[in-house]
């Protein structure tokens, strides 16, 4: 992604962005082993493929009152300097690029060595004004606590079951039995450590929705999420051919997959969510109807069409996975975007 490129998310109604270069991961919160005389912010540690790594309570680091976590909740997995700490967060929104919409804080009589003034940016979108965290401060304050942490927990936590711990308060004390269930599941399974064949056959997923149903895009195809808006049309195109956009000087062509894929679309265009797409030296943009999650998956887990999916021309699907409680398909782009009745002349 771009250097200006976000990542926002929702944290108790409010809505925070952080550098997208500097996330690594997002999870579905799991049971992280709490960790007596921590402070208040630390959640516990997470054993994620045989690595501990801290998870912060954003919330709590702002100084608020601790709030019970929740199944829906996500965790971010962020680098800084190659160490690796957790945020908690409740949703994931968009990734944008805020070029030209930046601007600073204001200090409030703090100094810049202050370390609890995390957000030192903002950006204004639309009706909304997004606060940017400065992870690297964020990091810089907690480093200490980072490593007094982990000294000494990586071989001794790592292989230990959540539920043989005694003695240690209890991750989100108010969850139901069936939610510490499913805490606890998350742990077990991102407990696992991966294999050097599984890491060289991750694919990395943008999950987006569209028409009502889940779809896959392959990371490394996506240059950007962006808005699209006021789209000139192109005469003589096929219909899912729906123009032209102005992006900051160049013009991009906007492509609706829903109708190459057999599926319906009721959806007007005057303002929607999209996906810069590049394969070689093809450029497009997708409209969504929405940006849902990012997946990290192997590719030995992807399955063959289902026949529920027979709606979808499955000609331009990779295969499926399990994502939640259904069932996500990956599209093959190559074959969408390359394809000779697709390609459109961008000359001007």
């Amino acid at each position: 992604m771009e250097e200006l490129s976000y990542l926002i998310f929702e944290l108790q109604g409010i809505k925070y962005a952080i550098a997208g270069v500097l996330a690594v991961e997002v999870l579905w919160l799991p049971e992280c082993r709490p960790v007596e005389e921590a402070p208040s912010y630390i959640a516990g540690l997470l054993n994620l493929h045989g690595k501990i790594i801290p998870v912060i309570d954003i919330h709590i680091r702002f100084g608020r009152t601790p709030k019970p976590y929740k199944v829906t909740d996500r965790i971010i997995i962020v680098e800084v300097t190659d160490t690796q700490i957790g945020l908690i967060v409740n949703d994931i929104i968009d990734v944008y690029d805020f070029a030209g919409i930046i601007e600073a804080t204001p200090e409030y009589g703090l100094g810049l060595d202050n370390c609890d003034h995390f957000v030192t940016q903002i950006a204004k979108l639309d009706e909304e004004v997004i606060m940017i965290i400065d992870i690297e401060r964020l990091f810089r304050c907690s480093k200490q606590i980072h490593q007094e942490l982990t000294e000494g927990h990586e071989e001794a936590n790592r292989n230990v079951p959540l539920d043989q711990i005694n003695g240690l308060r209890l991750f989100c004390p108010e969850a139901t039995e069936e939610d510490r269930k499913i805490f606890r599941q998350r742990a077990k399974d991102l407990a696992v450590a991966a294999t050097d064949s599984d890491k060289e056959e991750t694919v990395d997923l943008a999950v987006v929705k569209l028409a009502d149903e889940f779809f896959g895009i392959d990371l490394r195809t996506v240059k950007e999420f962006i808005t699209i808006r006021n789209i000139m049309p192109i005469p003589c195109c096929p219909p899912y051919v729906l123009g032209d956009i102005n992006l900051r000087g160049d013009i991009l062509s906007i492509i609706d997959v829903r109708s190459i894929l057999n599926l319906p679309n009721s959806k007007t265009y005057t303002e929607t969510k999209g996906i810069v797409i590049q394969l070689n030296e093809y450029i497009v943009g997708i409209p969504i109807d929405e940006i849902l999650d990012i997946a990290y998956v192997t590719s030995k887990i992807i399955a063959d069409v289902p026949v529920a999916l027979a709606s979808v021309d499955e000609e331009y699907l990779i295969g499926t996975v399990k994502y939640g409680s259904g069932m996500l398909a990956i599209l093959d782009l190559q074959k969408i975007l390359l394809s000779p009745a697709v390609i459109v002349n961008q000359e001007v």
